[in-house]
């Protein structure tokens, strides 16, 4: 399958945001930098509705909205077992 690129807090800037709530504040950066990386218009326009329906999914699913606590092996593979069994 397609990956993204490896992205870290060097890549770009961060902000501080620590809930989802803010979640826009690392999305924007986000895609600068996967514009950064020459990916195409749409590409980034999927990344970006796949991280928010991710984002969507934990505010509704999760006790903790802290980005650290979100953006987990964990609860990502949680969220891929709600996709799969949505289905």
């Amino acid at each position: 399958g397609i990956t993204a690129p490896a992205f870290s807090a060097q890549d770009a800037h961060l902000p501080t945001a620590t809930s989802l709530q803010q979640s826009e504040d690392y999305i924007k950066p986000f895609s600068k930098y996967l514009l950064a990386q020459h990916l195409s218009p749409l590409t980034i326009k999927s990344y970006k509705s796949d991280i928010t329906r991710y984002l969507d999914w934990a505010q509704e699913n999760m006790v903790s909205t802290k980005i650290a606590e979100v953006l987990t092996d964990k609860n990502i593979e949680k969220y891929l077992n709600h996709l799969s069994e949505s289905l």
